[in-house]
Formats: structure tokens, sequence, C-alpha cells
């Protein structure tokens, strides 16, 4: 019998056979090694004794749970943690973004020095605009103090912004420097030929545009302003023009069988010796040469 008081063995025939047995429970255990094998046998029972208790009435998920890898737990714990941070990282950069967007205005001393820089070119430049009158241009700009927050951002980059067209519903502004600003040189066309070619979509010419509130010039456009300039617009350079969507791509996955290096073409215009030509050209070339023009549409006020 086993004493559990003094932790010994008590076969009544300490002398007996190596080969007797003893019966623990259902099991046999030999007499080699009976000491170390009680002490097992009471470390299993006590072990099963604390985990009968939880363990009892729970469900297979529920053992699953008791039993699972504490440090296994917590790295889930802080994977959820930073998954939650990141989330509200990036909505409230996204409710920064829409409020700087929504917040594109100058203040009153900021909108005023505008005025007097265009009011001055305008001046300068009476063949851009022949008939219109500054004032009715400066009320209805004072009205739509967005469009005088993009006319101070084409200041900031060097397009000498200027009216270089107008109907009985608007005028137009636009890039009005003789050749494209050195801001907007040496860039693709957009953001799709950019990514393709794994280059900084910053330097796309539509993605430039963009961020001043604008959209490139389009050809009509640009052929009004050279013909006003006489011809003598991009004499040394090359401007990026709006093209149409129906000839661009905007996911090269898509159209595997299309090769962007010969198959997209943006329009391009120049006035190379004089001469107005607004061409096609690859989307994806860059050049110190080439750049783009911008435009914005402002309604009259009356």
């Amino acid at each position: 019998m086993i004493d559990t008081h003094r932790g010994t063995l008590d076969s009544g025939n300490e002398g007996g056979d190596c080969n007797h047995n003893l019966e623990i429970g259902h099991g046999i255990i030999s007499k080699w090694g009976q000491v170390a094998c009680i002490r097992r046998t009471v470390g299993l029972v006590a072990m099963l004794g604390v985990l009968a208790g939880p363990l009892q009435g729970c469900t297979k998920k529920d053992n699953q749970e008791l039993v699972s890898d504490p440090m296994a737990d917590k790295a889930g714990d802080e994977d959820e943690f930073d998954r939650i941070k990141r989330e509200e990282a990036e909505e409230l950069a996204r409710d920064r973004l829409e409020d700087i967007m929504e917040k594109r205005e100058l203040t009153p001393e900021q909108s005023e020095a505008t005025i007097k820089k265009l009011e001055a070119r305008f001046q300068k430049n009476q063949y851009l605009h022949e008939g219109i009158n500054f004032q009715d241009v400066k009320n209805s700009l004072k009205a739509n103090p967005k469009m005088l927050w993009r006319i101070a951002q084409m200041e900031e980059k060097g397009h000498e912004p200027n009216v270089y067209n107008s109907d009985e519903t608007g005028f137009d502004i636009g890039t009005c420097s003789r050749e494209v600003p050195t801001s907007t040189r040496n860039c693709v066309y957009n953001k799709t030929i950019a990514d393709f070619f794994q280059q900084n979509p910053k330097f796309s010419a539509v993605e430039m545009a963009k961020g001043m509130g604008t959209k490139l010039m389009g050809a009509n456009l640009y052929r009004i302003l050279q013909k006003k300039g006489g011809d003598k617009f991009d004499l040394t350079t090359q401007s990026w023009l709006l093209t149409p969507p129906t000839h661009l791509i905007e996911n090269f996955e898509l159209h595997p069988s299309i090769n962007p290096y010969t198959r997209c073409d943006g329009l391009l215009g120049s006035g190379k010796d004089g001469i107005t030509q607004v061409n096609r050209n690859y989307l994806g070339h860059q050049n110190r040469s080439r750049g783009f023009r911008v435009s914005i549409r402002v309604n009259w006020t009356h």
C-alpha cells in the first residue's frame, strides 16, 4: 500500500521479488523506481484536480482559450490595438485634408496683394484681353475667394497668371509666362505613368496642377493663347496639355497587350519657329524643356 503521509511505499514484503507489481488506480507500476513513480503520479493527480474545475462544463472553444499561449494572446491584442490606432490616424488625416481643401482661401491682406499683382500684369499685357475691364475681373474674383487662392498658387510657382480668354459667361486665367515655368519642367504626364515607371507621382503634370487647384490648359485654349501672343509662347519649351480621357489608359494591368513605351501618348504644345503645334507625345518622356500650363475658369459676377 501507499503511505501518503510518509511518502513511502509499504508492500508488506520489502525483501520480496523485484518483479512484484503494485496496482495504482487503473495502472500497473513496477517496483523499479517506485518512489519516483509515486511522486510523479501524485503530481499528475494534483494537476488534473486543478484543471478539472475550469475545464468541466466548458465548450471545446472555451477549453482552447483556457490553454492558449498567453504570449500569442498578448501579441494579438497588440496587433488589434495598432490596427485601431492606425485607422484612427488615417481618419484624422482624411478629415484634416478635407478641412484644408475646404479652406483654400487667402487672408484679406493676401487677397489684396494677389489682386494687385494680377492687375499690374493685366494692364501690361492688354493684347491678351482687349475689351475687358479689370474692375469686372476684380469683382468676380472677390466673389470667388477660392479662385484667388489658385491664382496665388500660380504666382508662387512662376506661371505669371493672366486673363487670356473670355466670353459671355466668364473668363479664363492661366499660365501666361513666355516659356513654361521651371517649377513644372522635367515631369511625366500623370500619376498612372509615374506609378508604372516607379517615379514620384508628385512630378507628374496632372498631379502638380491638381495641387494648385487647377487643371492643365486644353488644346483649344492653348491655341487661343498662342494666337493672341503672336505664336511667341513656348519658343524653346513644350507644354503638356489636357488630354481627353479616351486617349489615356488608367490601369496598364487591365491592358497587358498595350506597350506603355509606344502606345501611350498625350497632347503636347509648342511654338517652335513661331509656329503653334499641338502634337501627341509619349506620356512618360521627361525633358528639361518640357513642362505644363494650367488654366482656371471664373464666372462673371453681375
